[in-house]
């Protein structure tokens, strides 16, 4: 009898493993993307410049278009620092847009799909000069 609770408490472990893994994120900030469309460099802290987000879905999403919302954080709230409609094609699995942050701070993306959330992510930008 000692054995079943042995082998249950395995097993949980083991489902656990790999249910808690994940290959990649689904939102990703990358400084560009390679020529087979692979995120290339990403991170969460930058400096300032024009980067790439890079949002893999599980399921295409069927629309031409989505907003991305870029909103500054600052002490206590977010300001919206850049909105923009970005076109896509309906019937991929990755959108990729670009970012332009030309100021320090830490910033939060969001992409819509209408008004539902399709992701969000946060990032920092650094003024290295």
């Amino acid at each position: 009898m000692k054995i079943l609770p042995s082998v249950a408490i395995f097993v949980i472990i083991s489902v656990l493993s790999i249910t808690g893994c994940k290959s990649e994120k689904p939102l990703q900030f990358c400084e560009g993307v390679t020529s087979d469309g692979k995120p290339a460099h990403c991170g969460s802290i930058f400096t300032t410049g024009d980067l790439t987000g890079v949002l893999t879905l599980k399921e295409a999403p069927g629309v031409e278009t989505v907003t991305i919302d870029i909103l500054e954080k600052n002490d206590f709230s977010s300001q919206p620092y850049n909105n923009y409609t970005h076109k896509i094609d309906p019937d991929t699995t990755q959108i990729t847009f670009p970012i332009s942050l030309y100021r320090e701070g830490t910033f939060t993306v969001e992409i819509l799909q209408g008004k539902s959330r399709l992701a969000k992510g946060e990032l920092k930008i650094v003024d290295t000069y």
